[in-house]
């Protein structure tokens, strides 16, 4: 009986100390994973404050930032806003927020932004500052109200971004639209004295007639050898010649008539009324002109200022075909339609444009007639109104004979 209560004892002792075993490591291992997770939320934690540790260097260094109190006091700066606007974070903090706006910016638009973010609203808008030293900068800047937990505005958040270059940029791009409008100005008043020229040359044969008709009849009364039919024959031509003469003014007003809207035409119609102011100039210095129209298409562009370009190419075809005393000259004017686009040609047999100067004709103020007072205006003209006007390309080629100015519009999409 002792033995089997020994045994039954030690038996029951071994099963409670296994037992007991069981939960210790049980325990043992949740409290190591407990640890576990513990050490793991510390180093995530220390890893977060790290990481907003960077994010606010960035954000300092960076991104232009500042919070101001309700009543536009500075609180709080990034390095960013001080190395901007060249002041120290102690020269800023408890300022007022005007202490960087520029004069140049309206009260109007503080009064808006102030009334906006009130209302809290946020406000987004460009700003030029004022600098430390004198200077300005502009920033594209977004303001929102920083509530407290009753919904009550207690700050406002600044986010800005530095644009000055691009002001700067517009500004430039601005002066160069104002700079082109008044070469453009400039090459109507050259091409208006040319054209002024070549309306004295169509008007000079018509004039002479007409005086002869009028000396003539005036003979005929004198002399009292009046004919009704031979009187009604010479003034028909008379009213012939005179409206043609009209015919010329109209071509000339039409021609300098400012383009407000773009309209459907085709090349070949463009080109028909500048060769009738032209035709007569080039007629008079015996140079052949050979017209090739085969557009069918209508382009969608400004008329009038592309007929000063094709007046432009005319001209200077003719002048270097005189200049050049080619013999047997010729300019010709060729139209086509090719793959979506409209072209015209006009080409000369003067030998070509030299190479050393073929990649530089349509830079601004470069001219080969210096020694006529060449201003250089015209291509570089030329192809500003066909490639920011009329969204063609213009270029030139030389062949066996001579240049070639190819110019290419889309065709209008209602084609």
């Amino acid at each position: 009986m002792d033995n089997f209560l020994e045994k039954e004892i030690l038996h029951n002792i071994k099963k409670e100390l296994e037992k007991t075993y069981k939960y210790f490591i049980f325990f043992a291992l949740l409290n190591f994973i407990g640890i576990a997770i513990f050490i793991g939320i510390i180093i995530l934690i220390l890893n977060l404050i790290k990481s907003e540790r960077r994010l606010k260097q960035i954000n300092d260094k960076y991104i232009i930032s500042s919070i101001t109190d309700t009543k536009g006091k500075i609180v709080e700066v990034s390095d960013a806003f001080c190395e901007i606007s060249q002041y120290t974070r102690e020269e800023l903090l408890g300022k007022s927020h005007s202490i960087v706006r520029h004069p140049d910016m309206p009260k109007s638009a503080f009064k808006d932004l102030w009334e906006t973010i009130k209302q809290g609203k946020h406000w987004q808008g460009k700003v030029k500052n004022l600098k430390k030293d004198g200077g300005y900068y502009w920033v594209y800047v977004n303001i929102e109200p920083l509530f407290n937990k009753k919904g009550q505005i207690e700050a406002y958040a600044a986010v800005r971004l530095d644009i000055t270059d691009s002001m700067h940029l517009r500004e430039e791009l601005k002066k160069n639209r104002e700079k082109d409008k008044a070469m453009l100005q400039q090459s109507k008043l050259a091409q208006m004295g040319e054209m002024i020229a070549m309306i004295a040359h169509q008007w000079r044969q018509p004039l002479t007639a007409i005086s002869s008709i009028s000396s003539d009849l005036y003979m005929k009364i004198m002399l009292e050898n009046y004919k009704q039919d031979y009187f009604i024959q010479k003034l028909e031509k008379i009213d012939e010649l005179s409206q043609h003469l009209s015919k010329t003014i109209d071509d000339f007003r039409g021609f300098y008539k400012e383009d407000k809207e773009k309209i459907e035409i085709k090349f070949s119609d463009m080109a028909k009324t500048a060769l009738s102011i032209v035709n007569t100039s080039i007629e008079v210095k015996n140079i052949d002109l050979v017209t090739e129209f085969a557009c069918k298409m209508k382009i969608d562009t400004y008329p009038n200022e592309l007929r000063q370009v094709i007046l432009n190419l005319i001209k200077n075809a003719e002048d270097v075909l005189i200049e050049k005393e080619i013999k047997n000259p010729y300019i010709k004017v060729r139209t086509y339609d090719k793959e979506g686009y409209s072209y015209m040609e006009i080409s000369d047999n003067a030998g070509g444009v030299p190479e050393d100067i073929r990649e530089k004709i349509f830079d601004p103020y470069f001219s080969t007639k210096t020694k006529k007072d060449g201003t250089g205006l015209g291509l570089y003209m030329s192809k500003t109104i066909v490639e920011e006007h009329c969204g063609g390309k213009i270029r030139v080629y030389n062949t066996k004979e001579g240049a070639v100015f190819e110019i290419k519009i889309p065709i209008a999409l209602s084609e």
